[in-house]
């Protein structure tokens, strides 16, 4: 097997290579420079599926804010932040279904869930034939404890 000096310099190695390091410049709720109370970066992802059996507004729908275009809720309350994060998300289709998703851009992002919009015009009828979930990375703070 190996010995106790090339083991203990494997699990060095291995043990390096497992830690990240995330450094955030700053967020809606706290601009470059500023220094507050003790937080830690988060890095936090998922993917909000087509359909939802939680609750309707996780599923995607003809919104009425923007006519014409198509929304859907995102909960990502599981990742525990703190303050407003910074999100990305795209609409992708599930394997084996027809057709392609439209464009989407965030909205109304707080610590617990963000809004999705379609930029193109369709309808919830139209987008739920494609099956596209919303794929999607948040960066923010949580709490230091």
């Amino acid at each position: 097997m190996f010995s106790l000096p090339s083991t203990l310099l494997l699990l060095s190695l291995f043990s390096h290579s497992l830690q990240t390091s995330l450094k955030i410049l700053n967020t809606p709720d706290q601009p470059a420079g500023h220094s507050g109370d003790c937080r830690k970066p988060l890095l936090c992802s998922g993917v909000s599926l087509h359909f939802s059996t939680v609750h309707p507004v996780y599923s995607w729908w003809d919104s009425t804010f923007y006519r014409g275009r198509v929304a859907k809720r995102v909960n990502m309350s599981e990742c525990g932040f703190v303050s407003n994060a910074v999100v990305t998300a795209t609409a992708r289709t599930r394997k084996g279904s027809a057709g392609n998703c439209p464009a989407i851009y965030t909205s109304r992002v707080n610590v617990r869930e963000f809004n999705v919009y379609s930029v193109e015009e369709l309808s919830a009828k139209e987008i739920g034939k494609v099956n596209c979930d919303v794929h999607w990375i948040a960066t923010g703070y949580t709490d230091c404890d």
